[in-house]
């Protein structure tokens, strides 16, 4: 067990590298809780820009204006025209309105009763046009109801208002809000992990290829097969280590929500995801042992495959050649599981792949090793 011993001695020495990592991620979690702080949803009217000219003194033309003036932005409209017109060119205004001296005859003999400009890059265009419909709209209905037009009942009619209900906690705390919180934390673990294991046992790794160290352990009794073997059980059990961690964080994060989240399913999947970027570090340790390296691949893998597969970028934004590239690294099942997992869906399949990708990455790991094991007990024998 000497080695093994070793390799947690030098684990306990990266603690400010690994202290660093999960500090910034706990603290950036912990700013992420007001998610889960109560909301109340609201809704503020804006209402369109619109220059009314008024040419009538129609009772009927009056009603209008006094409707229209009700649903505009402010009662002070522009008395020039001309100005009025360079106004909504210049998209100050939504629309330009003027209401004819034959108001009531256009009205009776169904021409369109007013004389409406609008800018259609408005929105704001768009709803007074629809305001100004519905009310010919309502006032040729209660003609043809009652025989004739009542203003005050037209009014009353045009301002009644639906009644609309928030309901599944718009001022309270929803199981929505909650779950989209963990999913966004559990997400990130995955970053957090890959940037971690590549940086601390690349680390680690390289203290074992100094001459020093070769030498020393080539005079131990010790197989090649039983010296990985060792360093392979310490990887796993800080890494193991590492995986349930990340969820214990998390229960403590926001305990009085802790029992919305399914956290045994959550745990299999972190579990596993760690296997896999473990089989991964196994593997590029295997390649190199630069520190360098080591430092460089630790961004660049953590934050590309973060991008990829849905961490820091949401799936619905990713082209479909991005996800395409995705589904060949493990983190993208990951991503996969932990939505299932939120949606109460199926997620052991892409548990499975991942254990998948620990597996061939631990091979080709071990294959790598045992060439550069050789190489290196051939050069000590030469010197």
């Amino acid at each position: 067990m000497r080695v093994f011993k070793s390799f947690n001695i030098l684990v306990f020495r990266q603690k400010w590298v690994i202290l660093s990592y999960l500090g910034i991620f706990v603290l950036i979690s912990l700013l992420n809780t007001n998610q889960l702080a109560t909301k109340t949803l609201g809704f503020q009217q804006t209402l369109p820009r619109v220059a009314l000219f008024q040419e009538s003194s129609d009772p009927k033309a009056l009603a209008f204006e006094a409707f229209l003036k009700k649903e505009t932005r402010n009662s002070e409209f522009q008395t020039d025209q001309s100005s009025a017109k360079e106004s909504l060119y210049q998209g100050y205004l939504d629309a330009f309105v003027i209401i004819p001296e034959d108001f009531s005859v256009r009205l009776a003999s169904g021409e369109p009763p007013v004389l409406l400009t609008l800018d259609e890059r408005q929105e704001g265009a768009h709803w007074i046009r629809q305001k100004i419909e519905k009310y010919f709209l309502f006032s040729q209905a209660q003609k043809k109801a009652l025989g004739q037009e009542d203003p005050a009942a037209l009014q009353a009619a045009l301002a009644a208002e639906p009644i609309v209900k928030f309901t599944n906690g718009s001022t309270t705390t929803s199981k929505e809000r909650i779950e989209r919180y963990y999913a966004t934390y559990f997400k990130f673990t995955a970053y957090i992990l890959v940037a971690i294991f590549i940086l601390v046992f690349g680390n680690i790794m390289r203290e074992y290829s100094e001459p020093n160290v070769l030498r020393r352990n080539s005079i131990i009794p010790m197989s090649s097969t039983k010296f990985q073997l060792q360093l392979m059980a310490g990887q796993l059990i800080v890494s193991l280590f590492f995986a349930l961690f990340m969820v214990v964080i998390a229960f403590f994060m926001q305990p009085s929500c802790a029992k919305i989240i399914h956290w045994a399913a959550h745990a299999v999947n972190v579990v596993a995801f760690a296997l896999a970027a473990l089989g991964l570090t196994f593997l590029i340790n295997a390649i190199t042992r630069n520190r360098y390296v080591h430092s460089g691949l630790s961004v660049v893998l953590s934050l590309g495959f973060s991008f990829i597969s849905g961490v820091m970028i949401p799936k619905e934004f990713l082209s479909p050649a991005v996800l395409t590239v995705s589904r060949f690294f493990p983190m993208a099942y990951y991503v996969d599981a932990t939505d299932n997992i939120i949606a109460h869906a199926p997620f052991l399949q892409e548990v499975g792949i991942q254990l998948l990708f620990a597996l061939a990455f631990t091979a080709l790991g071990l294959a790598v090793y045992r060439l550069r094991q050789r190489e290196g007990f051939s050069v000590l024998q030469k010197a």
